[in-house]
């Protein structure tokens, strides 16, 4: 991990769109995301290549198929057929 940031990939982005020190305020943050279905899914995956320390997700609901076509990804047939909880499957995932 590059300067303790847990990504899998070095974060070039970043640094080439000059936010570095904009990125540097996430840190030491926890941000809670209330809903991972269509909209917070998206907020989930655009949030996790920020540097903030911790994500919670909040959402009771079945991952089904209606939520997995919306979500960013493609999860397999077998994870919409366990019946899932939305929030455990996205931060098993990310």
């Amino acid at each position: 991990m590059e300067d303790g940031l847990p990504l899998v990939y070095r974060d070039t982005n970043t640094s080439r769109a000059g936010l570095t020190a904009l990125n540097n305020r996430y840190r030491g943050h926890t941000i809670a995301i209330v809903g991972v279905g269509g909209t917070g899914s998206y907020v989930l995956d655009q949030v996790a290549k920020t540097w903030v320390d911790r994500i919670i997700l909040i959402d009771g609901d079945v991952f089904e198929n209606h939520s997995a076509f919306r979500a960013p990804g493609a999860a397999a047939h077998e994870v919409l057929q366990a019946k899932r909880n939305k929030a455990e499957y996205f931060a098993e995932e990310y």
